[in-house]
């Protein structure tokens, strides 16, 4: 018997959400289908082999594609934070382990879990995650990219000195 682990099955979802975000379309039925698939899913978590979670990361799937296509057809424009956190989502994609841990550790510590409990700790831990991934991404990140972007871009300039005279 082959077994997978959901995880790997969620990226493939996210890879299909790409790749239908790149195909024609003004996104409203990807929208649509994923609204309703996000209501059929609600109910259904308890499902076994998690069903009811693949048919919720389904959904997801097709509300980026959907959103992604609508933002293309300028029906929709996404919020300026939404999209500086998205040009920081792979930095805070690598650290946001670590981070996370680090901030239930100080949450747990300090005493703000026992005020806030579970819920609003959770949330603070995420909002602290994704400000510390975007504060990453602009010191470390950006700067690097704009390094090897104009180190690329000045060495696929021909080099003068080895050009042919017309």
């Amino acid at each position: 018997m082959c077994t997978t682990a959901a995880y790997n099955l969620y990226f493939l979802f996210g890879i299909g959400a790409w790749y239908l975000s790149r195909k024609a379309g003004n996104g409203v039925p990807e929208t649509v289908l994923a609204l309703i698939l996000v209501a059929i899913a609600m109910p259904l978590k308890g499902l076994p082999h998690q069903l009811g979670y693949m048919i919720l990361i389904a959904g997801f799937a097709f509300f980026l594609a959907g959103m992604a296509k609508l933002e293309k057809s300028a029906t929709f424009f996404a919020p300026a934070l939404l999209v500086r956190i998205g040009n920081a989502s792979y930095t805070i994609y690598l650290i946001h382990e670590q981070v996370q841990g680090l901030l239930l550790k100080v949450v747990i510590r300090s005493g703000l879990y026992g005020v806030l409990g579970a819920r609003l700790s959770y949330i603070v831990v995420l909002a602290g995650t994704v400000a510390i991934g975007y504060v990453v991404y602009q010191l470390v990140e950006r700067p690097m990219v704009r390094w090897f972007r104009r180190r690329y871009e000045a060495s696929a300039k021909p080099d003068p000195r080895f050009s042919v005279a017309a």
